[in-house]
């Protein structure tokens, strides 16, 4: 089982759905996301 961590960003001109990316090992998994504002980063939760 991969140990999971949340990594987040606020700009005003992001799209979280295009700016995120998910770095993988064996044992860690690391998603990074931009969101443009709060409202948005509920919809990014792991």
């Amino acid at each position: 089982m991969a140990f999971k961590a949340l990594f987040m960003a606020h700009a005003p001109d992001a799209e979280f759905e295009k700016h995120n990316t998910v770095i993988e090992t064996g044992k860690y998994k690391l998603f990074t996301y931009v969101v443009r504002n709060q409202k948005e980063a509920p919809i990014t939760t792991i």
